[in-house]
Parts: structure tokens; C-alpha cells; sequence
């Protein structure tokens, strides 16, 4: 159950995180 959850928030973070940097790429 831990796991699972630790495996969602990152995998969120790093969609996050892959967003801001396709943004300030664009920019």
C-alpha cells in the first residue's frame, strides 16, 4: 500500500516537473 502510493507522488512529481520544464522551453 506504502509503495503504491510512493510510486503515484513521484511519478505526478515528475509529470510536474517534465511540464514546467516543456513551458519554459516553449518560452
Amino acid at each position: 500500500m506504502i509503495m503504491s502510493t510512493m510510486t503515484i507522488i513521484i511519478t505526478t512529481t515528475s509529470m510536474g516537473l517534465g511540464v514546467l520544464n516543456t513551458r519554459l522551453l516553449t518560452l
